[in-house]
């Protein structure tokens, strides 16, 4: 990957790391407007969200609300691969040819997970964010995955990856915010399978 050869390239000298963002717009979006952003995303996000090695996607349709995800490049020194996995995933999802039911599954997943997204700190006992993961594993055996003939324990490994997939985890060196989950990664993948043409 670009990163990867980055930090080869440069590794000899100062130790250094690389932050990315990348910006899907209509392409009727004025362009100026669309640099002001991705510069905004690089330096909010990426940067300062996430305590920098970090790469943020955002896509921006012409109606509703951007669809944005942050991941940082390593955890611990170790790889991600979430580059690479959310393209993956963007086609692993989706159910024979019913798109239109693994579009459903996307944005009902997302909506699952959107109350587990900020902590509560007033309730003592509750329901984790990780313990929808077999909510979501049963929604989607009811929909693509019924589709695909997935057993329940590949539809659990399925969505115990989309789970880790909306996870907000910055670097320590990140700005300090009060949020578990970012959502709207279900939705966003599914934008970009359709921008790849998987049906």
């Amino acid at each position: 990957s670009l990163r990867a050869e980055f930090v080869k390239q440069t590794s000899w000298a100062v130790p250094m790391t690389i932050s990315a963002a990348i910006l899907y717009l209509h392409f009727m979006s004025p362009l100026q407007a669309g640099l002001a952003t991705a510069q905004a995303l690089l330096d909010d996000k990426a940067k300062e969200d996430m305590g920098r090695d970090a790469f943020v996607l955002r896509v921006e349709k012409r109606s509703g609300s951007p669809l944005t995800i942050a991941k940082p490049w390593t955890i611990g020194g170790e790889e991600t691969k979430w580059a690479s996995r959310i393209d993956d995933l963007s086609t692993q999802v989706f159910g024979a040819n019913d798109e239109g039911c693994s579009s459903r599954f996307l944005y009902k997943a997302s909506e699952l997970l959107e109350p587990f997204a900020l902590p509560e700190k007033d309730c003592s006992q509750k329901l984790d964010a990780v313990d929808m993961i077999p909510v979501l594993a049963a929604e989607y055996l009811r929909g693509p995955g019924a589709l695909l003939d997935i057993s329940w324990n590949e539809a659990i490994d399925r969505m115990t990856e989309l789970y880790q997939l909306c996870r907000w985890e910055p670097k320590e060196t990140g700005r300090k915010q009060d949020r578990l989950l970012q959502p709207e990664a279900l939705p966003l993948i599914r934008f970009l399978a359709q921008a790849k043409g998987v049906k």
